[in-house]
């Protein structure tokens, strides 16, 4: 299999981020990770397609846009250092699994906060890693599902 080049994928993520606005399966927070002038470089080495972008402008990346080769490149995530300490602080998915985000809100290295797509969201309020406290979005699949 050829490498692809990379003003190829540089190109879909720019129709992709396109499309932003658009559609659900693409938040604001995608598209604004997407800004060329952030783009710091392409990242090919492995079974992943990797954007980096350096939103700070410091030399280091701090986000990093992801796609599974797949024929559809059908699995996105992002990932984003939002305190730009060097840690990941915030995952997004994009796929047809149900965990939407992941975040990791007071950056101590732990996950605290779960988003789901079908509306659940999970919070860690003592910090041990795991969910201790459930909320459910009104009107959702999950509220609807989880309803007394």
């Amino acid at each position: 299999m050829h490498p692809t080049p990379p003003f190829i994928i540089v190109l879909f993520a720019l129709s992709v981020c396109g499309g932003c606005n658009r559609s659900k399966q693409y938040p604001e927070q995608l598209r604004e990770q997407m800004r060329l002038a952030d783009f710091l470089g392409l990242d090919e080495s492995n079974d992943d397609v990797v954007l980096l972008f350096d939103k700070n402008k410091d030399g280091n990346p701090d986000a990093w846009i992801r796609w599974t080769k797949t024929p559809q490149f059908a699995e996105k995530s992002m990932e984003v250092d939002k305190n730009f300490d060097g840690k990941v602080d915030s995952w997004q998915y994009y796929g047809t699994h149900d965990l939407f985000a992941e975040f990791d809100k007071n950056y101590d290295g732990r996950v605290d906060e779960w988003v789901y797509k079908s509306g659940k969201k999970e919070y860690d309020t003592d910090g041990d890693g795991r969910p201790d406290r459930t909320k459910y979005i009104p009107g959702s699949q999950a509220a609807n599902t989880n309803q007394p």
